[in-house]
């Protein structure tokens, strides 16, 4: 675990805000409206107050998939809450190479600045960012996103409910912004962006606002890759992945670009010694010593099953392929 206990401990949330989606065609914005600071305690009592007015979230994953997907976009949705702060952690201050605070830090140190550590945009001063610590609840998403250069992005789900998260591995990433920026252009009369702006800018991705159904990819032939997080899991994707996310319910994430220098530390090891193609890894019960005794890889979607626009409803049971994969093992 990141610490002994949870107790007792109230961070500081810099961006809170309530989150809806527009768009159609599959092709979603998620907008925000600020809410201001917040301290943890105080976003968790509105998310509790806000799920309990709302009818309740499904407990099978896939059908909850599914209603996330047909809802999203439609004005039907309940009011979502989020929160992010960039510089804040539930880690213990420890030095194990599994600690993202640490982690962080060692990032800043290399980077020279600690700001620097987040290079995502507005995204980082976001009340749906995706590096720091970030809390959400049923239905909160978190746009797609690229760990950026050579850098790892590491998550961990500190507790709560699970997360749902797509990805796109690196052998897909010009395929998959050519398609975005392609998509845009045909559902928005914006005008175009400045020339010399790199296609990641142009497909709008910059910002992790922007959210598309599975099924929509899967029809362009977007190798597309689900996995399920659960509390306790490390989320590992690897560098040059396009990922997102949407929660199942209200939890508390954390999230760290990371790379490190050659011969550096063991939590290096335990990366390296599990690629993926996939993009993405999960990682299970990882101990002091940077290794980890089971990892999960993420299940290829096909046509039957991608979001709310799929042909097939049932083909694919994220628990089920969750529960079946943890009974593999593997040493890092």
């Amino acid at each position: 675990t990141a610490r002994s206990s949870y107790d007792g401990h109230d961070p500081l949330f810099r961006c809170c805000a309530s989150q809806t989606a527009e768009g159609d065609d599959g092709l979603y914005t998620l907008k925000l409206e600020d809410a201001g600071s917040m301290y943890m305690s105080d976003v968790e009592r509105i998310l509790t107050e806000a799920e309990a007015e709302e009818s309740k979230w499904p407990s099978d994953q896939r059908v909850a998939e599914i209603e996330f997907w047909r809802n999203v976009g439609t004005g039907d949705s309940p009011t979502i809450y989020t929160a992010q702060s960039i510089n804040s952690s539930l880690f213990d201050k420890t030095n194990r190479p599994w600690n993202l605070n640490s982690l962080r830090l060692q990032r800043a140190q290399q980077k020279g600045n600690e700001k620097s550590v987040a290079s995502r945009g507005g995204a980082t001063k976001s009340a749906q960012g995706v590096l720091g610590l970030g809390m959400g609840m049923a239905g909160t998403a978190r746009g797609w996103s690229v760990s950026s250069g050579s850098c790892y992005t590491i998550q961990y789900l500190h507790k709560g409910a699970p997360r749902t998260a797509y990805v796109v591995a690196p052998s897909h990433r010009q395929q998959f912004e050519s398609l975005v920026a392609s998509l845009r252009s045909q559902n928005s009369d914006d005008e175009a962006e400045a020339p010399g702006h790199s296609m990641h800018r142009e497909a709008g991705l910059s910002d992790c606002s922007l959210i598309i159904d599975p099924a929509v990819l899967i029809k362009h032939k977007i190798a597309l890759c689900k996995t399920t997080q659960l509390a306790g899991e490390f989320l590992v994707h690897w560098p040059s992945s396009y990922y997102c996310s949407f929660s199942h319910g209200i939890n508390m994430f954390e999230a760290v670009e990371w790379i490190s220098e050659e011969d550096n530390t063991r939590s290096h090891t335990a990366l390296a010694s599990t690629p993926n193609a996939d993009g993405a890894d999960i990682l299970h019960h990882c101990n002091g010593e940077g290794q980890t005794h089971a990892h999960t890889r993420p299940q290829t979607l096909t046509p039957h099953e991608g979001g709310a626009s799929a042909d097939s409803r049932s083909a694919f049971d994220p628990t089920v392929a969750s529960a079946q994969s943890r009974g593999t093992s593997s040493n890092g």
